[in-house]
């Protein structure tokens, strides 16, 4: 960060990771990073823009931020933080060329790396039972881990990586949900049962480059900073106080009184009201 100027650059990386070239003065950008979900970039770019055919095959696009503070670098550094990982999987422009109504700009919708585990499928026939496959007693780690295993064994998910495993967290902490019991569809993508998971509170989780970092809840990704939570002592002196017109710009309010009631039915025994 540079005062209240924030630089990014958006670099191309081969699906290995390899560095392929930078996307060069894009005509517009937007990025999304929720909590718990698929993060998305959108880029709009001219077709005359440098490097504009890098964007033609499918590719990894790295969504980098100038970092003044980054270690090792005196002067700071450019660093693609988690959530920052995107597919260039979908494009849309004008393929008509050489006429009047070329407008030369195309706009590309990016997934953030997470997409890849709605690739990884609930598919091993023989531990089905009416339609569906049941772990029992097993930890978050463990039924994430198998189902990423299973697929990578069946040359999916080539590149994607996990640092936890069925003992402890990507934190190197003891599954809080260590003996759960859960029953899958056929055919169920990975995706939708670690979003799954994280819906009900069992987990968090994000992606660091390409690889699936899932935490225990509410500890590393949802940690409670307000002056009355409690905490561990290293995190004592960091409250966050958020200040209305300063860091709260917007206060949206929206009333509706279409259900309110002037008068109340109700059916006893009997069917008396």
């Amino acid at each position: 960060m540079a005062g209240d100027l924030m630089k990014a650059r958006l670099r191309v990386r081969w699906p290995d990771g390899t560095y392929r070239g930078f996307i060069m003065e894009p005509s517009a950008w937007q990025i999304a990073l929720p909590h718990n979900d698929v993060p998305s970039l959108t880029i709009t770019l001219h077709e005359n823009s440098a490097n504009f055919k890098l964007l033609n095959r499918p590719l990894d696009v790295a969504f980098e931020v100038f970092n003044e503070n980054a270690d090792g670098f005196s002067n700071g550094a450019y660093q693609e933080f988690p959530k920052c990982r995107f597919l260039n999987i979908k494009q849309s422009g004008n393929m008509l060329s050489g006429t009047e109504n070329r407008d030369g700009e195309w706009q590309f919708e990016l997934p953030g790396y997470a997409w890849m585990l709605r690739k990884a499928k609930n598919v091993r026939w023989g531990e089905f039972t009416e339609g569906r496959r049941k772990f029992t007693d097993k930890s978050i780690g463990n039924v994430l881990q198998t189902f990423i295993q299973e697929s990578r064994d069946r040359s999916n998910l080539l590149y994607l990586t996990e640092d936890f495993n069925s003992t402890v967290d990507s934190a190197g902490k003891a599954w809080k949900y260590d003996s759960i019991t859960e029953s899958f569809d056929a055919g169920q993508d990975v995706l939708s049962i670690l979003q799954s998971f994280s819906d009900r509170g069992y987990c968090d989780w994000r992606m660091d480059h390409r690889t699936l970092q899932v935490y225990n809840p509410d500890t590393e990704l949802a940690r409670d900073f307000s002056s009355n939570a409690p905490r561990p002592a290293a995190d004592q002196d960091r409250v966050v106080i958020v200040r209305p017109y300063f860091e709260v710009l917007n206060e949206p309010t929206e009333v509706t009184r279409e259900d309110l009631a002037r008068r109340c039915v109700v059916q006893g025994d009997n069917n008396k009201f």
